[in-house]
């Protein structure tokens, strides 16, 4: 469990030793990755996980990007629904993207 800023850290970091890109997914990337037939994890679960986009109540294009700084609130995500958290939140998951 860690805060946004950790995780982003991380992707950074994973970058930097392995040469290949790395960064955590956009909401709109979570939620393809997660579509029925997906390969993805126990639909009961609870897990919260960091996006790297910024949260608006409504999707805007938002959560086709990045932020580019540390938004107000980040997009969150679990297996059926989205909010938004603080960024200094510690206590949500996370999982990269690795760049082509």
């Amino acid at each position: 469990m860690v805060t946004w800023k950790e995780a982003t850290d991380y992707a950074v970091w994973l970058t930097s030793k392995t040469g290949h890109q790395y960064r955590l997914p956009t909401e709109a990337e979570w939620e393809r990755a997660f579509q029925p037939g997906a390969n993805a994890p126990d639909p009961a679960s609870r897990d919260r996980e960091w996006t790297c986009s910024e949260y608006r109540q409504t999707y805007g294009g938002q959560e086709q990007r990045c932020a580019d700084r540390l938004p107000e609130a980040v997009a969150i995500r679990g297996h059926t629904w989205r909010a938004g958290a603080d960024p200094l939140s510690d206590d949500l998951e996370f999982r990269v993207v690795r760049l082509p």
